[in-house]
């Protein structure tokens, strides 16, 4: 795709319109239309970089500002005041320490969150492929495929769709308000 497809608003584009852009048909892509894009674009999935070590996550945490000016007032302290201020500094030293232990066990915490949800995510698309209707690994999906969701998908966003019209309902009422107001 040229740069002007990938700044292009499919949506509000007629359907014509994208697949000429996506050089795409009704019918879907061939397998070998696919395999070529595929190769091009690549597998539909988020670049993870490169883990971190736990050393590298410990060492990171003293990198924040306010980290430096109590290290620096540590130092100061044991300087300023010689060994009478080394009770100062080791205090100092030790809530930095927790707090540098505790900012890596919350990092942890959030990478094994974000690894669950990608756990939980959809491992098939159903999609149009040389006239066909096939599954197959959404990590295959590609620019100018035909998706095509199965009917419990639409009834899980119609149910979220109206759980959250009726939730803002029942927010309003509780504030007193006789009309829905919309925030700015």
């Amino acid at each position: 795709m040229s740069k002007e497809q990938n700044k292009a608003l499919f949506y509000t584009q007629s359907k014509e319109e994208v697949l000429k852009e996506l050089d795409s048909s009704i019918e879907g892509l061939s397998a070998a239309q696919a395999q070529e894009r595929l190769a091009t674009y690549g597998h539909n999935e988020l670049d993870e970089g490169e883990k971190r070590s736990l050393l590298s996550k410990f060492i990171d945490q003293f990198k924040d500002l306010m980290i430096i000016i109590l290290l620096i007032a540590a130092a100061l302290s044991v300087i300023t005041e010689g060994m009478d201020g080394l009770t100062d500094a080791m205090i100092i030293l030790a809530v930095v320490v927790l707090n540098a232990a505790f900012g890596v066990y919350q990092e942890g915490q959030a990478e094994a969150a974000i690894e669950a949800l990608k756990n939980m995510s959809s491992p098939l698309a159903r999609v149009r492929r040389d006239g066909h209707v096939i599954e197959i690994d959404s990590k295959e999906l590609v620019p100018g495929i035909s998706f095509f969701w199965k009917l419990e998908m639409w009834f899980l966003l119609i149910c979220a769709c109206w759980k959250q019209l009726l939730l803002r309902s029942k927010k309003q009422l509780l504030q007193g308000n006789r009309f829905q107001l919309k925030k700015m």
